[in-house]
């Protein structure tokens, strides 16, 4: 209540001694009956488990914000039952201005079964008159329909692997800030995590954000099939990655009505065939030029194809996809006066999730053949910052490299460190490691492929080497020249413009409005 001044009620999960709902919310019929929503199921089903707004509210439990209680002027006893005179406080507090909410978090036990609290033709008369206009759809006649009259009229699909961990990676960021976005745009969001896996602190925040996360209850099959059950209700689909995107195809030919938004996050095959360069791997340039012919197809089939670099949505404009939009990464900068100065910092930072081979590429390579060159002139501490290390990765750590693991909160890491180092040889799209740094007006030294797709000029706001003796030689330099550092500090925060929150959320308004 405390963190949503819109709730002006609320109430719960309620379950039987033997663990079976009693009610997960309650609902009013056609024939303005009230009815509790879920009884005898197993309370931890999907459907049962996201946030949402109720014209109903519980006679075994039912928070009351006061201040709103009493300017509606509280429950009107001239109904004979508590239910219906808490059907009508219900009402009369969404016309004030609130709403009454289900939430599945609160879960309380109910000691007896038996509810004293009957229908009353009189209470049920009583409310018909006094609230005529409640919106009850004849048409729509099961319980689920009823529970879920009250979402947004907008309804968006979202499919990624997993819950975004968005303090984990920089795909996942950029997936929390769009769902974060989206939500404030008015959609009702359905999130399908491929795997059915869920994880805290993840999952608990997404649903306190009002999003309806359809997990593999009780398996992936019963996600799929609850997926079914909602999908006349969709408006638009939005699917990342194409491997996803080619997975859930069959959406579209259950309801051809939903459009179709295909997020890129990279261009893999752009990705896989520098590696396979890189490697003089023919395996891997078999394998690119797969993802080539998968990722163009589904961007010919999509309405909309989202890149997060202007690069990468004209390369598949120019080879015939549908409609390419450019949908970023999201930065904000810091205030200058929060930047620590030149002399307080200490070291060179890396960071990035090591499940994604160019960041084990990269931090191999900085390592083993550019840091050497390095210590032999000044020995340079170096952290690798991220989550998952590769026991490689972990191999790495030494009296001048640590290798901390993930870390929640990094800020100190950007604050107290001089230089951020970033020697990606292959990849693609924008890098969120490089966005990010640039938020804490962390000086960067990274290759043209680490610095693509965001606008950086070599000199004035970044840095950029190609071979080992360059990166050594600007580590070195940069290190040691105030004026330089202070010079990249200055002029990096002014690259991220484009991509605040509030420019991002306008964009994606706009193009969303426009499908």
């Amino acid at each position: 209540m405390k963190t949503n001044a819109s709730y002006g009620a609320i109430t719960g999960k309620i379950l039987s001694k033997s663990g079976l709902l009693l009610e997960a919310g309650t609902y009013l019929d056609k024939e303005y009956a009230i009815h509790p929503n879920g009884r005898h199921q197993l309370p931890y089903r999907p459907k049962y488990h996201f946030i949402r707004e109720i014209e109903t509210l519980s006679n075994s439990f039912t928070f009351l914000r006061r201040l709103v209680f009493d300017h509606v002027g509280g429950l009107n006893e001239k109904y004979q039952s508590l239910s219906y005179a808490l059907a009508d406080l219900s009402h009369k507090t969404k016309k004030s201005g609130h709403h009454s909410i289900y939430h599945p978090l609160i879960e309380l036990v109910k000691l007896s079964e038996y509810n004293v609290d009957h229908d009353s033709a009189k209470d049920i008369e009583k409310l018909s008159e006094h609230h005529p206009k409640l919106e009850l759809i004849e048409e729509r006649t099961t319980e689920e329909t009823y529970t879920r009259r009250f979402l947004p009229e907008k309804k968006l699909l979202f499919i990624d692997i997993f819950l975004p961990e968005y303090d984990k990676d920089s795909g996942s960021l950029r997936a929390y800030h769009l769902l974060k976005m989206l939500k404030q745009l008015g959609y009702h969001i359905i999130f399908v995590p491929r795997k059915g896996e869920i994880f805290e602190p993840y999952y608990t925040e997404f649903l306190k954000m009002g999003i309806e996360i359809l997990y593999g209850y009780p398996d992936r099959k019963g996600m799929e099939a609850e997926l079914k059950k909602l999908l006349y209700e969709i408006d638009i689909a939005w699917i990342c990655r194409p491997q996803l995107n080619k997975e859930f195809e069959w959406i579209f030919k259950i309801n051809p009505k939903i459009k179709w938004v295909y997020d890129t996050i990279d261009l893999h095959y752009i990705r896989l065939g520098r590696e396979a360069i890189l490697y003089e791997s023919k395996k891997l340039k078999k394998k690119a030029d797969k993802f080539h012919s998968l990722e163009l197809s589904i961007a010919k089939k999509a309405d909309i194809t989202i890149t997060v670099t202007e690069e990468e949505a004209q390369i598949l404009h120019e080879q015939g996809a549908k409609r390419t939009e450019v949908v970023s990464n999201v930065h904000e900068a810091l205030q200058s006066h929060e930047v620590p100065a030149f002399n307080s910092r200490k070291g060179l930072l890396f960071i990035g999730s090591y499940d994604h081979p160019p960041n084990i590429d990269a931090v191999v390579w900085l390592i083993e053949e550019i840091m050497p060159l390095v210590w032999q002139k000044e020995k340079i501490p170096v952290t690798l910052l991220g989550s998952k290390p590769t026991e490689k990765v972990k191999s790495l750590a030494s009296g001048l490299v640590k290798v901390p693991g993930f870390i929640q909160d990094v800020s100190p890491y950007f604050l107290n460190h001089k230089l951020f180092v970033a020697p990606l040889r292959y990849g693609a799209g924008m890098k969120g490691k490089i966005g990010q740094s640039l938020s804490y007006q962390l000086p960067i030294i990274t290759s043209q492929v680490g610095a693509e797709g965001i606008g950086l000029q070599d000199g004035e706001n970044v840095l950029i080497a190609e071979t080992k003796e360059q990166f050594a030689e600007k580590i070195l330099k940069t290190y040691n020249d105030e004026s330089l550092w202070n010079h990249l500090t200055t002029n990096s925060s002014r690259v991220l413009g484009p991509y605040r929150p509030e420019i991002i959320r306008r964009e994606l308004k706009a193009l969303l409005s426009n499908i």
